[in-house]
Order: structure tokens, then sequence, then C-alpha cells
């Protein structure tokens, strides 16, 4: 995919890009804003915690050696947090949680 990419130098419209793995999602002209706004407003709600280990987590994987015990370690690291627990009891109460990053 790279290859062609860099060999063929076109560009892609929106589907044909969604296609290939280079976007997630197409939305029309007007609709981008609305559309940023919203996935931002999604992951602003989430738990900071979480979001920090899994960019992490993308990184490390990228990286070709075994990991390490302080890789596995991090992982378990956000289910001692604070927002664990409120992400768990929110679930079970059918609410919104509310994040603090602790």
């Amino acid at each position: 995919m790279a290859l062609e990419i860099l060999l063929e130098g076109r560009v892609f419209d929106g589907p044909e890009a969604k296609d290939k793995g280079l976007v997630t999602r197409v939305v029309a002209d007007d609709a981008v804003e609305r559309e940023a706004l919203a996935a931002a407003r999604r992951i602003a709600e989430g738990a900071p915690l979480s979001h920090r280990y899994h960019k992490q987590l993308i990184r490390r994987c990228l990286d070709p050696g075994p990991l390490t015990a302080e890789d596995y370690t991090q992982g378990f690291a956000v289910c001692a947090s604070e927002d664990y627990g409120e992400g768990i009891r929110a679930f079970l109460e059918k609410r919104k949680p509310v994040f603090k990053g602790r």
C-alpha cells in the first residue's frame, strides 16, 4: 500500500482512502466540522488514564523488541485507578462516568 501511494503519487477520494484504511470515516463536506467536534467530545469524555495507556501501548507495539515486565505492569496499573472504579460503577448503575484522571 505504502509503495503504491509513493510510486503513483495520486490523490485518493474519501471512499477509496477509507477502503485502503487511510481514514476511519468519510463524511459530507458540510458535516466535517460537526463530526470533528463530536469525535473530540467523545474522546474528551473518555477516561484520560486509559487514553494515556492506550497511546503508550500503541507506541510500544511499534517496537519490535519483546515486552518487558514493566510493559505488563503498566497494563494493569490503570485497573487500580479511581477512574477505573468509576467506570465500573457507572456501567453497573447505567450512567455516564465522571472521570478525574486519578
